[in-house]
């Protein structure tokens, strides 16, 4: 139940998450998507 601590850490770590780390899924799938071109167009003398 809501009492249980248990349930309590899981809500706490539910809203940390929803709070701090979901919101950055927006950057990097943009981030995903804009592919490897600016990468791969670097000497490989550059590494």
């Amino acid at each position: 139940g809501s009492g249980d601590p248990f349930y309590a850490a899981k809500l706490a770590t539910a809203r940390f998450y929803f709070a701090r780390l979901l919101p950055e899924t927006a950057g990097l799938i943009r981030s995903a998507r804009s592919g490897v071109a600016p990468l791969m167009a670097m000497d490989e003398a550059m590494f």
